[in-house]
């Protein structure tokens, strides 16, 4: 990875002030080996905006998870962050990815409750 670093400084990383969406990692804010995931969306962009009807926070297993939606800036631009923070409970995995599905819009599914299934 090292190694790798100077190409991905010149080319690659560059290429995300333009792009229209972005999936970025993060430390959690409850430490590792947790996770915090941002789905970064450009507005007006060309890729299909995916949004929270609400906040959501998922207990359970410790630490838990949180879902929320914001707008920022990202570079000079205005974007939707879509944003979780943590694990979702495995033992309940099924309803809590039910939960989150309810309560999200833009996905271009054939179903409700497609992404579940």
């Amino acid at each position: 990875i090292e190694k790798r670093l100077p190409d991905f400084s010149a080319y690659v990383d560059p290429q995300k002030a333009n792009a229209d969406v972005v999936l970025r990692y993060e430390p959690s804010d409850q430490g590792l080996p947790y996770l915090k995931v941002k789905l970064i969306q450009k507005k007006g962009g060309n890729f299909p905006m995916i949004t929270l009807k609400k906040d959501i926070t998922l207990s359970g297993s410790k630490p838990g998870a949180t879902l929320k939606m914001y707008d920022d800036d990202w570079f000079g631009n205005a974007v939707t962050v879509v944003e979780m923070d943590g694990e979702i409970d495995m033992d309940n995995m099924e309803e809590q990815l039910k939960e989150i599905e309810d309560n999200m819009d833009g996905l271009a599914t054939k179903s409700k409750t497609e992404l579940t299934e």
